[in-house]
C-alpha cells in the first residue's frame, strides 16, 4: 500500500472523526469540512498514481487503511483521556520535541516538494556516482 495515501487519509479520517465528535458545528458544516478534507487527500493521493509512483490499487489500499486507522485512533483517544494525558506529559517534559518534529516535517515537505517540482517540470534525473556504470 501507498504510505503517502495512508498518511493523508489517516489525518483525513482523524480530523473528520474529531470534527464530528468535538465540534458544535451544524451538520452541514461538518459535512462540508469532511468533504473538503477527503477531496484534498484524494487529489494528493491521485497525484501519486498520475506521477507513476504507485498503482491505483496501492493508493486505494493505503487510503482505506489510513482512514480506518485515523478514525480508530481518534475514537480511542476520545474514549481514553489518559492516553491523551500521557502524550501531553511526554511533549511537555521534552519541550523541544514538538519543534524538532515540526522541523523534520518542513524539511521532508521541502525535499518532496522539490522532487515533485523537478518531476512536473520534466527536469532530468541527476544520477549519483554509485548509479553510474564504472
Amino acid at each position: 500500500p501507498s504510505s503517502h495515501a495512508m498518511s493523508l487519509f489517516f489525518f483525513c479520517g482523524y480530523l473528520c472523526a474529531a470534527t464530528v465528535t468535538w465540534s458544535g458545528f451544524p451538520p452541514a458544516g461538518v459535512a462540508g469540512a469532511c468533504v473538503g478534507l477527503v477531496a484534498v487527500a484524494t487529489y494528493a493521493a491521485r497525484w501519486r498514481v498520475t506521477a507513476g509512483f504507485h498503482t491505483t490499487q496501492q493508493v486505494v489500499v493505503g487510503a482505506v487503511l489510513g482512514g480506518l486507522n485515523g478514525v480508530t485512533w481518534q475514537q480511542l483517544t476520545n474514549l481514553n483521556p489518559a492516553l491523551v494525558a500521557h502524550g501531553n506529559a511526554l511533549l511537555s517534559s521534552h519541550a523541544s520535541l514538538p519543534w524538532v518534529l515540526c522541523a523534520l516535517i518542513v524539511l521532508g515537505g521541502g525535499i518532496v516538494g522539490w522532487k515533485s517540482i523537478k518531476l512536473l517540470l520534466g527536469m532530468p534525473h541527476t544520477p549519483k556516482a554509485s548509479d553510474r556504470a564504472s
